[in-house]
């Protein structure tokens, strides 16, 4: 797999039309087989960070799944026809950072 940090870049072969992101700075892209783990920084609230980004994935025909939030309160969990994604959402640096954690089933 590839790791771009601090690059402002998306991770090689995210399918960005497919599973978009919320508007906001990548700290970290990483790239493994079959997957990819993106962290951006969004300046927003944990809350309105989490929402933004299921609202978005939602609109691309994400679901949430049942029991989603297992990392806590600030995490979800959704999937559609060939991926699946955990979202978390952190503190970096004062600012919340969304985590995506992207699967191609």
């Amino acid at each position: 797999g590839t790791l771009t940090a601090g690059s402002g870049e998306l991770p090689d072969g995210y399918p960005e039309d497919d599973v978009p992101v919320i508007d906001g700075e990548v700290a970290v892209g990483i790239e493994t087989d079959g997957g990819w783990s993106v962290t951006i920084k969004s300046g927003q609230s944990s809350a309105d960070a989490l929402d933004e980004a299921v609202s978005k994935l939602e609109s691309a025909g994400f679901s949430q799944e049942d029991g989603g939030g297992i990392l806590g309160p600030t995490s979800a969990a959704l999937t559609r026809n060939g991926y699946s994604v955990l979202l978390s959402v952190t503190d970096l640096d004062g600012d919340a950072a969304v985590v995506y954690f992207v699967s191609a089933d």
